[in-house]
């Protein structure tokens, strides 16, 4: 069975844009106001500072691995970036962005049969 592995990149702009969008469109998400930083971790994690109206001190916001997914997969449907519908999706830092990950079909299953067959 064929596999597929794709990475999808994203740019800083690209991220700022998909949290502005998660910022009108969830109002429990992310306080209104201007991205100021972002610092992505190791672990696919998004820090966020946000200059709120009003305040001195920017808001602080933290997506788990799994949001920062969530949020790159809203961008590509809103944006019309084709995506199977199943297959597991992962965000990882690339360089200076962040690379949504996406594979289908069993990866270690097909590096298997491919080893038994090389092997004879």
């Amino acid at each position: 069975m064929p596999v597929e592995l794709r990475r999808i990149i994203f740019t800083q702009e690209e991220l700022c844009i998909a949290l502005a969008t998660l910022q009108r469109s969830d109002g429990k998400g992310l306080p209104q106001g201007d991205i100021a930083a972002l610092k992505i971790g190791e672990d696919g994690s998004l820090l966020i500072s946000i200059t709120v109206p009003g305040s001195d001190q920017p808001s602080k916001k933290t997506l788990s691995a799994e949001q920062m997914s969530n949020l790159l997969i809203r961008f590509c449907v809103q944006n019309k970036i084709p995506l199977p519908r199943e297959g597991e999706k992962s965000s990882v830092v690339h360089e200076n962005g962040v690379a949504l990950l996406v594979k289908s079909g069993d990866l270690e299953a097909e590096a298997a049969d491919a080893l038994a067959r090389l092997n004879g």
